[in-house]
């Protein structure tokens, strides 16, 4: 989910360029890099980014400043959040916090 967003949020900035030299937005090709259309979108398109990449991260976050009380007392905790340290060892469970950061 987080890389979808994350993928969804470019669209606006991801452009080519016509054989007239004209920059146009990949994903919309009738709308021109710049153009009032898509300078409209744009303020749009951070609000929701922001939103939704805070959210995601937020919630990243509260799971491991938990996880130090509660992997070891809960197992339910553990499973449910596996997937976040799934592949580091268990005294380094905060390293998916800096692999996110890449």
């Amino acid at each position: 989910l987080f890389v979808s967003v994350a993928n969804i949020s470019g669209v606006l900035v991801r452009t080519f360029a016509h054989p007239n030299g004209v920059r146009v937005l990949l994903a919309f090709p009738d709308t021109e890099f710049g153009s009032a259309q898509h300078l409209q979108a744009i303020p749009i398109a951070i609000v929701f980014a922001s939103i939704n990449l805070g959210a995601f991260s937020a919630f990243i976050i509260w799971v491991l400043l938990h996880a130090p009380r509660r992997f070891a007392a809960e197992p339910p905790f553990r499973r449910r959040y596996r997937c976040l340290w799934g592949i580091y060892h268990s005294g380094g469970y905060w390293y998916r916090l800096v692999d996110l950061g890449d």
